[in-house]
């Protein structure tokens, strides 16, 4: 009887340990995969649409307005990395993306132009921040 009660114990236990599992990172959310997929489509295709531009007409008037709606793009996701727990290494990058991305706009408005040399080496670094904000969240799964 001692042994059957002490096997169901163990039993017991071993059920409810494996169903408790500590948490230490934000789960997995599939909108702010695509929110992140959204921001990298228009950050890609505004640069892409500079470097199409001849660097004369590359005047930041005619791309201020995109530069302003990637940027309420990018304060979104940030809110909706803070409201979630758990979620500091996505906070961070993202708000590296909107660091970023307000020095990039102010500069292309101060000079009013972006060279090809620029242009090149942003696409680059926003590809490099937007791989590691969705593989970050791809690994939440």
């Amino acid at each position: 009887m001692k042994n059957k009660l002490l096997i169901i114990s163990w039993f017991t236990l071993i059920l409810a340990l494996s169903g408790c599992a500590l948490q230490f990172i934000a789960s997995y959310d599939n909108e702010t995969l695509k929110q992140i997929e959204m921001i990298d489509r228009e950050v890609d295709r505004l640069y892409m649409d500079l470097s199409f531009t001849p660097m004369e007409e590359r005047h930041y008037r005619l791309f201020a307005k995109r530069y302003q709606e990637v940027l309420l793009q990018i304060r979104s996701l940030e809110r909706r990395q803070k409201r979630r727990e758990k979620n500091t290494e996505s906070l961070k990058q993202t708000q590296t993306l909107l660091g970023f991305w307000i020095q990039d706009d102010a500069t292309h408005k101060k000079n009013n132009t972006l060279s090809d040399f620029i242009i090149s080496r942003r696409t680059s670094q926003y590809r490099r921040l937007f791989d590691a904000l969705i593989e970050g969240e791809l690994a939440k799964k």
